[in-house]
C-alpha cells in the first residue's frame, strides 16, 4: 500500500476527538498604532494615529477593536467614573505625543 494512503487510512480509523464543552472567544482593544507592516509610525502624534488605527480596525472586527476615546482636562472625573463602573483602569495620553 502507498504509505500516504496508509497514514490517511489510520488518521481515519483514529476516534475522532470530542467537542470542546465550551468555546471562548476573545478580542482585543486597540490603543494605539505604532507600525503598519513596514511603515513606523512614531512620527506621528498620537491623533493621527489613532485615526489610521480606526481605519485599520474596521477590517479587524471583531477579534480586533477600536478603543474609543475621550478627550478633555477632568482625568480626576474620568478615574472616579471608571471606579464606579468597576472598569479595570484608564488610558491616559496627550493627544500631541509621540512614543519615546
Amino acid at each position: 500500500m502507498n504509505p500516504r494512503k496508509e497514514h490517511d487510512a489510520q488518521r481515519g480509523a483514529r476516534a475522532k476527538p470530542a467537542k470542546p464543552l465550551w468555546a471562548a472567544t476573545a478580542c482585543l482593544y486597540a490603543l494605539d498604532l505604532l507600525h503598519v507592516g513596514a511603515d513606523d509610525l512614531l512620527r506621528y502624534e498620537l491623533v493621527e494615529r489613532r485615526a489610521l488605527l480606526r481605519k485599520h480596525t474596521a477590517k479587524a472586527a471583531p477579534a480586533i477593536l477600536y478603543s474609543e476615546h475621550m478627550q478633555g482636562d477632568e482625568g480626576e472625573a474620568m478615574f472616579r467614573h471608571a471606579c464606579r463602573l468597576g472598569l479595570e483602569g484608564i488610558v491616559s495620553k496627550r493627544v500631541t505625543s509621540r512614543p519615546v
